[in-house]
Formats: structure tokens, C-alpha cells, sequence
């Protein structure tokens, strides 16, 4: 299915058809009021055709069906045919032949997507723009519309070169009738640099996408869903631009005309939160993907889409949201609901089915319910491997997982089979480099290290570190996670000098991104700093600790659990350096801060306790320190 390819169809209005000729007719009073074309016979007035909203209004003639248009500045004639109230003469076969081929090229409009009838609806709509020329004319709105329905057919047949074509021939014409500043002309460009956006020519289709925005809003037109659909298109070129700001404000300026239309459409209103949803998971946002699912789900539930596939994908992103702020049991509900919706349909997509499952997998066993979730990956990769084959990359993946979930379970003999399993699958694939292949032998790496077996995870470690260097373009993030695992393997296996480079090197690469102020940059100025403590270099590691120290009184204030925490490790500093008084006040200090915002029982009231302790003993008060090791 496209993604979001709505139609803003044209609207089949009085026609300009400079081409028409007509023979006398009786003659009727015409007159042209608030832009409604109506006719006085007999003594009854009807409206029969609106003129096209941004055209000039033009001194009308009647002649029989058609109605002559004259431009009072050039004095060019043409005519004007009344076929969007069908009031014209149906007994004139050319009219019949356009209206029954209009028909048959807007009905056709349900087989779209359907692989087998593509071609039977490029036909139609062949046969009807042909006709439209035929009888109308090359410049008429009707011939724009007939150019766009057949770029729109090629559109979904995936055949891009013929539907730009053809979309940019509608767009054409649109501005030779209305001129370059009118809504249809704005709505025809949109679309047309959706399609160039979709054949991999983003580059070019932003400038339609911001000419688009620019003539709805000079037009200051009001609200309507055609308005949401140019600013979800824009977004969309955008976040192939990889400018993902930009994306998400042009998304959420779509849901916001959706907010204040009446009725909007429930399809359109699902894909363009969705659209929003996806890019925000992407890039972490997940306070907004939890507003957005939550709020759509609540107004869209009763309407069409509700129990469509669509709409569980909505429920599946509120469930992301959820489990990446730690509400695991929420999470699951939500994963539960989208599942049951899903399997619930007659041809459920399963790829989306095992996707679904999985997420709901991973949630159990993060709130250990491990059984559960073992099953459920295992059922997963199983999945895969029945579509895809024995060596699917998918199923790889999934197994992956569920070796991750066994290792923190300290499962540590049916993980590791489970990674060389994977590893083995993807070395088969040929490709050696592949990013999640790296990502997998680090993680073997990390379970070689935890049952002590060093030596083998720096060799793994340190290919895998080399092979991240090599990447273009580099992902500094992974670059600086792995870089970090093998200083602490260094520091494990006593290398302090080959543990303090990498130290060193992960401090530059976060301190350039994600910025010296972040929590990761500062925990691994932390572990220079610990090191170089074990190398007896206290005076440098004391310099980095109140670094550390100082950055967080900046960030949080100093009654904050970051700010004792900084404070209690600079303490320890200077009991190393024999500096009892100072290493005594600041770790009480940092104790009192612990035990007020925090459990008695957490880790870092524990670490300052032993802190404590060590110094009680140093300075004569075992009593103190034996009820503080406690």
C-alpha cells in the first residue's frame, strides 16, 4: 500500500472547452453570482456549474448546452459545459461517450492496489483521457483530472517514470486554466513530488512540497483534510531527507488541520499519526508517541478503520511508547490488544502478526516473565523460518534477542549456543560486515567476558572495534559503546595502558556527541577516572572526578541523587589520597542526600555505605564502619 497517496480528487466542475462548437440554440438569461453559474427559462432559476474558485468571472452567452464565456480584458472566447450537474443533453453521444468513460475511470478507483487489476484500471483510464481530448481539448480541467487519474494508476502499479510523467503533464495543464497560484495546481504538486520522492528523487521533490505549502497558505483557504494531506506529504519528503525536524512539524501541522475539521476522514487522520508515530519512536520521542497513539486511538475507535490492520499498528506504536518508558505491564495490554485485532482478520498480514509478538516477547521478559517470552521467541523465529527459509536473517534476529534475554538471566551455556547459532546463520549470508553481525559478536564478546574467559572477548572485541572504524560512514554511537567494552576487557585483564587509550578515546568521541554535558560522556569520564585510580594516578583521576562533580551540581543542584553520587566518588579520592577529614564529611554529606530521595536498599546507598566504612576503619571507629559494611 502507498504510503500516503490519498487522492485529493479534482472536482468535476463546469469545464472551459475552447474546442466545443455548438450549434444556435435557444437563447436563456445567464447570470453569474457568487461564483455559481445560473440560468433563468421560463421564469425558473437553477444553478447548474460553480465557476472553478481563483479563476476571474467572465461574461457568459448561452448556446444551447454550452455556454459561451467571453474575457472582457482579452476578449478570448471559449465555451462552458454543464456536465457537473448532468444537466446537459443526453441525447449527445459525444457527452455520453465522456460521462459513462468518467465513470469507469473514477470507479475503477477501488482496484488500485490490486496487483492482478492494475493494468485493467491503467487501460480505463487510458481509454478515458483520450476521449476527454478528444471531445473537450487539451486545457480544461476535466483533461487535468483525466492526466491525474492515469498518473495515479501508474503510481500504484509502482511504474513511476509514467506516473510523473503524466502527473506532471496534470499539473501543466491545471496551470494554463487556473494559473500558477490555485488550490488545484497547489494539491498537484504535492502529489507530484510525493511520486518523485517515492522513485528516489527527494531532492527534487522538495521544492513542490514547499510550493504546495506556500500557495494553500497564500490562498488562506480554511481547513480541509486536502491541507493535512500536503503537509503529511512534505513530511514525508522531508524524513527521506533525513530532515527529521522539519518532518515531525510538518506532520503535527497536519494532525492540527485534522483537529479542527468536523467529520475528517478516518483513513487519512490513521496514516498521518502513524507517519508521526514512526519517525518519533525513531528518534526517541516517546513521550510524543505515547499523546499521539493514546489520542487518536480514543477518536478513531467506533470508526471505519477501527479493527483494521492499520489501526492495530496504532495500537502496536502506543505499545512502543509504553515500553520504552519502563510501563511494561501497559505495554503488554496494549501489544495483547493489537495481536487479538490482527488475528482476528480474515487475511492477516504475518509478518506484522510475528512482528506484534515479538514486541509482546520482549515486554514479558522485562518484567521476568521469562517462560512466557521464551516461547513466544522461539514461536517467532519458527515463523520466520517457515516464510523465509532455515537461514532467515529474520528469525537470526529474533534469536539474537532471546539470547540477549538469556544472558541477563545469567543463562549463560543456552545464550552462547544461541549466538553462535546466529552468528553462524549470518556468516553464511557472505556478507561478514553487516552492522547486526558486529552487534552480535559483541554481545558474544560480553558473555566470554562474564564467565572469564578474556582472552577470547578481546579478540572478538577488538576485530569488532576495527570493522567499526571502517564503516562509512562511522555510527560514533556503537563506536564509543564498543570502544568502551574493550577498556573495561583491558582494565579486567591489567592492561591499564591500552584500557586508559580506549578510556580516552570514548570520552572525545561522547564528548563531541552526544555532548559533554550527557550522562554517558560523564560516566565515562568516571571509569578514566577509576582507572587511572588503580594505576595509582590519583591526582589525574581527582582532576576528572570533580569534572564530573561540577557538571552535575550544574545540571541537577546539590541535593540530587547525580550530584552524591559524583560527590561520594570524589570522596574516595580523597581517602586514597590519605585526606580522611575531607573523604569523611563529603560522604556523609552524600549519604544524607542518598537516604533522603532514595531506598536504603539501592545500589548507590550501598556503594557510599562502603565508602564510608573504608574511611571509619582508616581513621579508628571500627564500631562505625563494621554497622556501615553491614
Amino acid at each position: 500500500m502507498k504510503r500516503s497517496s490519498q487522492i485529493v480528487a479534482m472536482v468535476l466542475m463546469a469545464v472551459l472547452c475552447e474546442s466545443a462548437v455548438a450549434e444556435e440554440g435557444p437563447v436563456l438569461t445567464v447570470s453569474v453570482s457568487r461564483a455559481e453559474i445560473r440560468v433563468t427559462e421560463n421564469g425558473s432559476t437553477r444553478v447548474i456549474g460553480a465557476v472553478p474558485a481563483g479563476t476571474r468571472l467572465w461574461a457568459l452567452e448561452t448556446n444551447g448546452d454550452f455556454f459561451r464565456v467571453v474575457d472582457p480584458a482579452s476578449k478570448q472566447k471559449g465555451w462552458i459545459w454543464r456536465q457537473h450537474v448532468q444537466t446537459f443533453n443526453q441525447d449527445d453521444p459525444r457527452l455520453r461517450q465522456v460521462a459513462a468513460a468518467a465513470d469507469a475511470a473514477t470507479e475503477s478507483e477501488e482496484f488500485l492496489s490490486d496487483e492482478r487489476r492494475q493494468a485493467d484500471v491503467i487501460e480505463l483510464r487510458k481509454k478515458y483521457l483520450q476521449i476527454v481530448r478528444d471531445v473537450i481539448g487539451e486545457r480544461s480541467p476535466q483533461t487535468a483530472q483525466a492526466w491525474h487519474l492515469l498518473a495515479d494508476a501508474y503510481y500504484y502499479a509502482d511504474q513511476m517514470k509514467d506516473a510523473i510523467e503524466h502527473q506532471s503533464t496534470a499539473v501543466k495543464t491545471l496551470e494554463e486554466v487556473y494559473g500558477a497560484e490555485h488550490v488545484e495546481v497547489a494539491d498537484g504538486k504535492s502529489y507530484l513530488g510525493l511520486m518523485k520522492s517515492d522513485a528516489g528523487q527527494s531532492e527534487e521533490a522538495l521544492p513542490l512540497a514547499d510550493e504546495a505549502i506556500r500557495i494553500r497558505q497564500k490562498l488562506k483557504l480554511p481547513d480541509e483534510l486536502s491541507t493535512a494531506v500536503v503537509f503529511n506529504r512534505a513530511g514525508v519528503i522531508k524524513e527521506r531527507l533525513e530532515r527529521f525536524d522539519d518532518a515531525l512539524a510538518d506532520y503535527s501541522r497536519a494532525l492540527a488541520v485534522i483537529d479542527r475539521l468536523e467529520n475528517p476522514d478516518a483513513g487519512s487522520v490513521l496514516q498521518i499519526a502513524r507517519n508521526l508515530n514512526l519517525l518519533a519512536i525513531a528518534l526517541g520521542k516517546t513521550d510524543l508517541v505515547e499523546q499521539t497513539a493514546a489520542k487518536y486511538l480514543r477518536q478513531l475507535k467506533g470508526t471505519s478503520v477501527d479493527g483494521s490492520e492499520n489501526y492495530a499498528q496504532l495500537l502496536n506504536d502506543h505499545g512502543v511508547a509504553l515500553f520504552e518508558q519502563g510501563k511494561y505491564s501497559d505495554a503488554a495490554s496494549r501489544y495483547r490488544e493489537a495481536l487479538s485485532m490482527l488475528e482476528s482478520q480474515d487475511a492477516a498480514d504475518e509478518l506484522t502478526r510475528i512482528d506484534f509478538l515479538q514486541n509482546l516477547a520482549l515486554c514479558l521478559s522485562n518484567s521476568s516473565r521469562f517462560p512466557e517470552a521464551e516461547a513466544m521467541f522461539r514461536e517467532c523465529a519458527a515463523a520466520y523460518r517457515r516464510l523465509q527459509g532455515p537461514d532467515s536473517l529474520s528469525a537470526a534476529s529474533v534469536l539474537n534477542t532471546l539470547a540477549v534475554a538469556l544472558y541477563e538471566q545469567k543463562k549463560y551455556p543456552e545464550a552462547e549456543k544461541l549466538y553462535e547459532e546466529v552468528i553462524a546463520v549470518y556468516e553464511r549470508s557472505g556478507d561478514t560486515e553487516l552492522p547486526t553481525l558486529i552487534t552480535i559478536r559483541e554481545n558474544l564478546a560480553n558473555l566470554y567476558s562474564a564467565t572469564a574467559r578474556i582472552p577470547q572477548a578481546v579478540l572478538i572485541l577488538e576485530d569488532v572495534l576495527k570493522l567499526r572504524r571502517q564503516m562509512d560512514p562511522p555510527n560514533n554511537i556503537d563506536l564509543a559503546a564498543t570502544a568502551n567494552l574493550l577498556a573495561q576487557t583491558y582494565r579486567d585483564q591489567g592492561r591499564f595502558g591500552d584500557a586508559e587509550k580506549r578510556y580516552r578515546e570514548v570520552v572525545s568521541l561522547r564528548t563531541e556527541y552526544p555532548g559533554p554535558e550527557h550522562t554517558d560522556t560523564l560516566t565515562s569520564k568516571s571509569s578514566l577516572a577509576y582507572l587511572l585510580q588503580d594505576a595509582d594516578r590519583m591526582a589525574e583521576a581527582g582532576e576528572l572526578l570533580q569534572q564530573v562533580q561540577e557538571t552535575q551540581r550544574k545540571l541537577h543542584g546539590e541535593e540530587s541523587l547525580p550530584f552524591a553520587a559524583a560527590q561520594a566518588d570524589v570522596a574516595w579520592n580523597r581517602y586514597l589520597l590519605s585526606d580522611y577529614r575531607s573523604a569523611e564529611s563529603m560522604l556523609n554529606h552524600s549519604l544524607q542526600i542518598q537516604l533522603r530521595l532514595d531506598s536504603e536498599e539501592s545500589l548507590a546507598v550501598a556503594q557510599t555505605k562502603n565508602y564510608l566504612g573504608n574511611v571509619m576503619s582508616a581513621v579508628g571507629r571500627p564500631a562505625m564502619a563494621e554497622r556501615l559494611f553491614r
